[in-house]
């Protein structure tokens, strides 16, 4: 499951601008803005299967 989610709802996990520009540089994130909710992070869910 795919879903853009703000960063401002991820500040509280220690999740900051600095690091996200730094992660997106290094092409380990994916992010956009959005004109109603400021920059967006890309969030995957990733599952294991045994």
């Amino acid at each position: 499951m795919d879903k853009w989610v703000p960063v401002q709802f991820l500040v509280k996990y220690g999740i900051k601008n600095v690091n996200i520009l730094d992660l997106e540089a290094k092409g380990l994130l994916l992010v956009k803005n959005s004109e109603s909710h400021g920059r967006l992070l890309k969030l995957t869910l990733k599952v294991s299967v045994k």
